[in-house]
């Protein structure tokens, strides 16, 4: 079967797993989650009849296992939810997971208090993934923990980051690059987790999607990704009222670019390394990184926590500027062109 086939199907685990998917009950009734679930599961059992690739590369990350929740209690209550999340997952989420990992700025500790989201990565048992009831049972045990990411961030618009355990032999490039997974801590499961990944070819490559979705985004005045209630980011303030859980995500975006240009030159580096990087690559035109390198920092001083409402803030309008989708279209090309 084809990597988008994969690719597709463990989306669908993602979304199902997520607060998104809660108008199959809304819609549908309290049988249509079993019934998603059931098409989950007979879709994978399906999927890892097929042959893995050849040529593939190999990788095994072993995330800090000697750091725990208590590093999190802290005189900081922007923490306090870490720390409850910790103590929950390893109380309900053990039988289900092969590994539950924090990655990201928290996990470095070099978070920003109020930008900074929770960074998560769940990886699901194979036992779990083939048998409906019990991704039923993890889903709603999901929802239930979705509260914590809140709390650290109500602008979160990733959720938990999930794949399954079969994912691994084949680890697509496109969904999250390995290396920014390479500083996480465990919060439960196996000590070492081992990764295939197919060697990187042109169709592999990240920057070119990021690529089309600015192009669309230029063309139509409107960036279709992470809309909130159906509304998505548009150009030049147009729908500042009602856009700021939008804005966090372009401006996040824009803060991946260097990760994304490194891994499609397959360089191996942590997101934080690449961004220290590469002003010294001798690329020209860096501007919106460093403007949305200054957002992420300045938000603390501008912005009470928790964030209220989803109106993006003037002073960010004046530091952004306008034509912010052109002027990332613009930056990606150039990183395409060096990478």
């Amino acid at each position: 079967m084809s990597d988008n086939y994969q690719r597709v199907l463990k989306k669908q685990l993602e979304w199902f797993l997520s607060p998104k998917s809660l108008g199959l009950e809304r819609v549908d009734g309290p049988h249509a989650p079993m019934e998603q679930a059931q098409l989950i599961s007979e879709s994978y059992k399906n999927f890892i009849k097929a042959p893995l690739p050849s040529n593939m590369k190999h990788f095994s990350l072993s995330p800090d296992s000697s750091s725990n929740a208590n590093q999190f209690v802290t005189k900081d209550e922007y923490l306090r939810p870490v720390e409850e999340l910790i103590f929950w997952a390893r109380e309900n989420l053990r039988d289900y997971l092969l590994a539950f990992w924090i990655h990201g700025s928290i996990a470095s500790h070099d978070y920003i208090t109020g930008w900074s989201d929770l960074d998560t990565y769940l990886i699901v048992k194979k036992d779990t993934v083939l048998d409906a009831e019990s991704l039923c049972d993890l889903r709603q045990l999901l929802l239930e923990g979705y509260k914590y990411l809140l709390q650290v961030d109500p602008l979160q618009h990733h959720g938990f980051l999930i794949c399954s355990e079969f994912d691994l032999n084949n680890y697509l490039h496109g969904y999250l690059p390995v290396n920014v997974l390479q500083d996480s801590i465990e919060i439960l499961g196996i000590n070492s987790v081992h990764f295939s990944l197919p060697k990187i070819s042109k169709n592999k490559k990240i920057l070119p999607s990021v690529k089309a979705l600015l192009e669309e985004s230029v063309r139509t005045g409107v960036f279709k990704h992470h809309p909130f209630k159906g509304i998505y980011l548009q150009d030049n303030y147009q729908n500042r009222d009602n856009s700021m859980y939008q804005m966090k995500n372009f401006v996040s975006l824009i803060a991946m670019l260097p990760i994304y240009f490194y891994h499609d030159k397959g360089i191996e580096c942590t997101k934080k390394d690449s961004f220290e990087k590469i002003y010294f690559e001798g690329i020209e035109g860096l501007d919106l990184l460093k403007i949305a390198s200054d957002i992420r920092k300045t938000w603390h001083l501008r912005e009470a926590h928790p964030y209220k409402g989803n109106k993006i803030p003037d002073w960010l309008e004046d530091m952004l500027g306008e034509c912010y989708f052109s002027r990332a279209l613009n930056l990606v090309d150039k990183l395409i062109k060096h990478s």
